[in-house]
C-alpha cells in the first residue's frame, strides 16, 4: 500500500537532512528546495515558490497514481498548504 508522507517544519529544522539519512526507506522523494533550483533561480529563490509547488504536486500525483510511496520535503507553514496535500492524498486514496 502506498502512503503521502509530508515533513513539515521551519526552514532548517533538519527535513532535507532526515530525507538524506532515510532515503531508502521514504520511498518518492520530492523536495520543494529542488523544485525551486528547477524552476527558478535556485533553493532559495521563493519568488519561484508558486510553480515549484505545481511542480511537485503534479509530481506527486504522477508518483501516486503509479502506485507509489512518496515523502515531501516542504515548510508547509500555512493550514491551507497542509491542507491541499490532504487532498492529495485522499483523491488517490492514501
Amino acid at each position: 500500500m502506498n502512503h503521502v508522507r509530508v515533513l513539515i517544519g521551519a526552514p532548517g529544522a533538519g527535513k532535507t537532512h532526515f530525507c538524506t539519512q532515510h532515503a531508502g526507506r521514504l520511498g518518492v522523494l520530492l523536495s520543494l528546495d529542488r523544485a525551486r533550483a528547477i524552476v527558478g533561480r535556485g533553493e532559495h529563490d521563493q519568488a519561484a515558490t508558486p510553480a515549484a509547488v505545481d511542480l511537485v504536486r503534479r509530481q506527486a500525483a504522477d508518483a501516486l497514481a503509479a502506485g507509489d510511496t512518496i515523502t515531501v520535503d516542504a515548510t508547509g507553514a500555512a493550514i491551507l498548504d497542509r491542507a491541499s496535500w490532504l487532498a492529495l492524498a485522499r483523491d488517490h486514496a492514501v
